[in-house]
């Protein structure tokens, strides 16, 4: 397996557009499968982003444990690439 690691540095001139278009891009083109993406971790302490039903997104923040805080389920893909950059849930 290979990793991508993305330095978002902001500010003027950073790459913050190009990691939210990279995102953008794994997220919408990702095939329905059981089959995810891992970000930030492993499997079991990372954050996953499943796309299991067409145009639904679950996005896990790992340990899972008895939170169901911590999995949601997303129709828009700009919200599933915020979740992973911001590492929470937003109201989308």
């Amino acid at each position: 397996m290979r990793t991508i690691t993305i330095q978002a540095d902001g500010g003027p001139g950073g790459n913050d557009d190009v990691m939210r278009g990279a995102l953008r891009y794994i997220v919408t083109t990702m095939p329905v499968s059981d089959k995810g993406f891992k970000f930030d971790g492993g499997l079991h302490d990372g954050t996953i982003v499943n796309h299991r039903v067409s145009g639904e997104r679950v996005v896990s923040f790992r340990p899972i444990g008895d939170d169901p805080a911590r999995r949601r389920t997303y129709t828009d893909p700009d919200a599933v690439v915020r979740a992973i950059i911001e590492r929470r849930h937003n109201n989308d």
